[in-house]
């Protein structure tokens, strides 16, 4: 008599089709052990419960790998060396199959000699076969498959490629490859319901073209692998982190130390003997070139499939705060490209003699920041036609850019002696010919310094204040709107500037503009104003406890009331917009979409622009209405 296999279930999410495939296997009288790859809390619970209940085992797979699902290699290599340790084969069962009450004893009893793999045939409930089997065994299905102990003991699942996601072919293979058979057993079915918790992916089998189209054109993918780029040289203070940060995302960080002197490198060979997800790819101690990340990305290109993702350039001492790969899930098909904004966290003298040099401790330290303006390059899609020379930046051709950016928190200066080091570094990359870091100081590391700035507004424009003037710096706009503002309508930044001058006294007073063109085309482009000794906006009119709230309500009704009686009409207005004191002094900002016309704005277009300001307040909205009607009477 054989003995009795191990049973699993791999199982996400799908939990009335698995309860179903669960008790119809207890009911034939076996026990099946559940691994839950990363359900839902809710779903997690349900899934416990349901095998304590039937008496079934169910293990998390949190509790083995914190990478996100699929983890089949995980469950084979978890379940492979129970099957051993109890001396027994594996029968896998698929949470969306349900077998027959003597299914698992006659999968067991057929068993011969020679065998790798022996697979019950699947079908629908009309009793179809539902899945393209190969002819002579070639590949099974995993969905009712038993892996017999001579297999198990042939082949470590541990050397299963970790860039893949399912095994049943190339287990196959690997079965036929060592001189075992792989058997379909033709009079032994099992109903399977294919995708049963995401439906379309039935039209793989009936309609493969327009599977295939709505699996990339509308992201009907569950999972999208991540490699990250990590082209490093002397940031052993800060290293960890960021290696920690960004495993929270991406499957694999391919690091290559271009030659540090700080103990980088051995702590990236000792994080990477640790964790599989780390590849300490080797050090380069040649000169510095920002296509170095091209030779990694060249080796590990075939890893990733169509639309996967690339973070190809992943610097050490950025920390992504925003949840990367949800963003990049929600990318439509098109998008090849997500760029980053950071924020720059600076030091001050003050602050550099409390860095003890620890990053984990003196985070907390960090008071200052600043915003970069520029927007890099950080995600591009793994499209199998890009190229990418070690004499490019970054691979080619870019593609469509998302809209939407990254956020991370940028630690460039965290200590005298990193910032000593960062400098030296960096000139001496200069001196060699790298063609990058033209942005660095000429005049020593104290240059990186904060230099006063206090960042103001940190949204899709910069705002920042230094001894009293406020600067607005305007982003790089699309290639469209660059040829618009350069050929055919003034830049944001100059209108701003000669609208102020046109409001005389209702803004901050204005000091000018600046516009930078590259290739003939505006880039970014500045707005300098006085700093306003406001210290309110409209928005803190919201609150019911605010000092004289009403009377302030309405003056800010008879001041929009005023422009609207001279022809100005802010077509940008909101709460953040308009400043006021405590003397009712009112001065508008955010000056470039504003309309200055001969002729008053009458009534009725003048209450839809009003009606911006309104936020369901109904008591605020009122006197707001009722004022303004009562200024234009």
């Amino acid at each position: 008599m054989m003995p009795e296999p191990y049973i699993i279930m791999p199982v996400k999410d799908s939990v009335e089709r698995t309860e179903q495939a669960l008790r119809a296997i207890v009911a034939s009288g076996h026990t099946v052990t559940i691994y839950d790859d990363n359900s839902t809390e809710e779903n997690a619970v349900y899934l416990y419960q349901l095998a304590q209940q039937l008496g079934c085992g169910c293990i998390g797979l949190k509790t083995l790998t914190d990478t996100h699902s699929p983890n089949y290699r995980t469950v084979l290599i978890h379940a492979q060396q129970r099957a051993r340790e109890q001396n027994a084969s594996l029968l896998i069962v698929e949470s969306d199959v349900v077998v027959a009450p003597d299914t698992i004893d006659r999968l067991v009893a057929a068993q011969e000699e020679g065998d790798g793999l022996v697979a019950a045939i699947t079908v629908d409930e009309a009793g179809k076969v539902n899945y393209p089997y190969n002819e002579g065994g070639k590949h099974l299905s995993f969905c009712c498959t038993l892996l017999t102990k001579d297999l198990l003991e042939r082949f470590d699942f541990t050397e299963l490629d970790k860039s893949k996601s399912w095994f049943d072919v190339t287990i196959s293979h690997l079965s036929a490859g060592v001189g075992l058979k792989n058997r379909l057993l033709q009079d032994i079915q099992v109903v399977h319901y294919p995708h049963s918790s995401r439906p379309w992916k039935k039209m793989k089998y009936t309609n493969p073209l327009r599977y295939y189209w709505l699996k990339w054109t509308k992201g009907e993918r569950a999972y999208r692998k991540i490699y990250s780029l990590l082209l490093v040289k002397n940031e052993a203070d800060i290293i960890r982190y960021s290696i920690q940060n960004s495993l929270r995302w991406c499957d694999r960080v391919i690091a290559l130390d271009n030659g540090s002197t700080d103990g980088t490198w051995e702590i990236l060979q000792e994080m990477a003997a640790r964790d599989p997800r780390i590849v300490a790819e080797g050090q380069y101690k040649g000169p510095f070139r920002i296509g170095l990340r091209a030779r990694i990305w060249n080796k590990y290109r075939h890893e990733l499939g169509l639309g996967d993702w690339w973070c190809v350039r992943h610097d050490a001492d950025e920390l992504y705060t925003d949840d990367v790969r949800a963003i990049l899930e929600r990318q439509k098909w098109y998008i090849t490209t997500v760029s980053k904004r950071s924020t720059d966290y600076v030091l001050s003298e003050e602050d550099l003699r409390k860095m003890s040099g620890d990053f984990g401790k003196d985070r907390a330290q960090y008071t200052h920041t600043t915003l970069y303006p520029r927007r890099e390059r950080r995600f591009m899609r793994a499209w199998p036609w890009l190229i990418w020379k070690d004499t490019w930046r970054y691979p080619h051709p870019w593609g469509i850019e998302s809209q939407e950016r990254l956020h991370v928190d940028h630690y460039p200066y965290r200590s005298k002696e990193q910032m000593e080091l960062r400098w030296e570094t960096r000139k001496e990359a200069k001196e060699q010919g790298c063609g990058s870091f033209h942005h660095e100081p000429k005049d020593g590391w104290r240059s990186y310094l904060w230099d006063g700035r206090r960042l103001l507004q940190n949204g899709r424009n910069l705002v920042w204040e230094k001894d009293g003037l406020v600067v607005k710096e305007f982003g790089v706009p699309g290639l469209i709107k660059r040829i618009i503002y350069t050929y055919l309508r003034k830049s944001k930044a100059r209108r701003s500037y000669e609208h102020a001058l046109l409001l005389k006294g209702k803004t901050p007073e204005p000091i000018g503009y600046t516009e930078t063109k590259r290739h003939g085309l505006l880039a970014e482009s500045t707005y300098t104003s006085r700093l306003s000794q406001c210290p309110y906006t409209y928005k803190d009119l919201e609150r019911a406890d605010f000092p004289h709230r009403e009377q302030h309500i309405r003056a800010v009704a008879r001041f929009i009331a005023e422009l609207h009686e001279q022809g100005i009409l802010h077509r940008d207005l909101n709460g953040g917009n308009i400043l006021l004191d405590d003397n009712d002094h009112i001065e508008l900002v955010d000056l470039n979409r504003m309309r200055f016309g001969s002729k008053r704005i009458d009534m009725q277009k003048g209450l839809r622009n009003l009606k911006r300001l309104k936020k369901g307040d109904e008591e605020m909205d009122q006197i707001l209405t009722d004022e303004y009607i009562h200024a234009r009477q």
